[in-house]
């Protein structure tokens, strides 16, 4: 079995040196100077001129409709991310801390909850395996009955962390590159179209937890179950931060919906948010980060550290996918 590299050096590298099952060398590091800059993957349609877009090149050679269908849907659904308005994300924010701290009681959620995120993928995506539906249900029905109440909210917080780290310009597509290469589909392991539903997933969240669980325990080394572990704790904190960022305002009100789009009509025609007249402004978390409100207002302190906090779970997330995947084509390679 090959030896993976460190913790250390996957926070230091993000190319993923690796020794490979039939040599000791360490593959060379990619420099900055061959990461260039581009739009080549994603065709990007978006009319906000706001964004801070991070972007590089991706070598992929989709060859398989099942791959360029997978990239098509990423695609599109990075398009609708960058087209939303901030003011949406500061809604489902608020909403996310009212179910956390007003229905769920502010407790974070079980680990189990995530590590059984697949079976219902299984559920959803393979209901014509009845054998695998039957053992999903059982293992469902272990679970307290605010399951998928919990399940639901995790998967709205993985895809606001998603968008945010999209629209704030955290998110380099070279990083995931491991992701396009053809040999994903090699990987059975995974859901796919759960992983290539967002850049950021819960399919990878997941992942994070069944590297530690039988039977893959006995596949990877314990450097990849460290990082995994790294993973899990900095998804928690990312959660806990962003939970407090509206503990203070929620004043027994789980919307601030009629406020925002008070403000921006396309709010209104395009997104359902209920339009009434509002005088007073609500407390909430303001996602913007303009140079005047640093000056002025904590929010715009307190959007500086979401956005920090940001930058390092998305650090952590693609050094482990990047270690997972190229790991996971190295044993393919080695038994074939």
């Amino acid at each position: 079995m090959q030896s993976i590299f460190s913790v250390q050096e996957a926070e230091q590298s993000p190319t993923f040196m690796i020794k490979t099952a039939s040599s000791n060398e360490l593959s060379p590091p990619l420099q900055p100077k061959d990461r260039k800059t581009t739009l080549g993957l994603v065709k990007l349609r978006s009319n906000n001129q706001q964004l801070c877009v991070n972007w590089s090149i991706i070598p992929t050679n989709a060859t398989s409709k099942k791959h360029q269908d997978l990239i098509g849907s990423l695609e599109q659904n990075i398009n609708e991310c960058l087209d939303q308005p901030i003011e949406v994300l500061e809604d489902k924010l608020f909403y996310l801390c009212y179910i956390y701290f007003i229905e769920l009681g502010g407790i974070p959620p079980d680990p189990m909850i995530i590590e059984i995120f697949h079976m219902v993928n299984v559920i959803q995506e393979e209901c014509t395996r009845p054998h695998n539906i039957s053992n999903a249900l059982i293992t469902l029905s272990k679970i307290s009955g605010d399951y998928m109440k919990i399940y639901d909210f995790l998967c709205n917080f993985v895809k606001l962390i998603n968008d945010l780290s999209l629209i704030y310009g955290i998110i380099n597509l070279y990083d995931y590159r491991f992701r396009f290469e053809q040999r994903i589909e090699s990987v059975k392991i995974l859901n796919l179209p759960s992983l290539f539903s967002d850049i950021i997933n819960m399919e990878i969240i997941w992942m994070s937890f069944a590297v530690q669980k039988p039977p893959l325990c006995y596949v990877f080394n314990t450097q990849v179950k460290s990082l995994a572990k790294l993973l899990q704790d900095e998804f928690y904190k990312t959660l806990e931060v962003f939970m407090e960022s509206n503990q203070d305002n929620l004043d027994n009100k789980d919307s601030i919906q009629t406020w925002l789009a008070s403000k921006n009509l396309r709010l209104v025609e395009e997104y359902g948010f209920h339009s009434e007249p509002e005088k007073t402004k609500p407390m909430y978390q303001n996602l913007t980060q303009k140079v005047f409100n640093c000056f002025c207002f904590k929010t715009a302190f307190q959007a500086s550290e979401l956005k920090e906090q940001l930058f390092e779970f998305e650090k952590i997330f693609r050094h482990f996918e990047g270690v997972v995947l190229k790991s996971w084509y190295e044993l393919e390679k080695f038994n074939n």
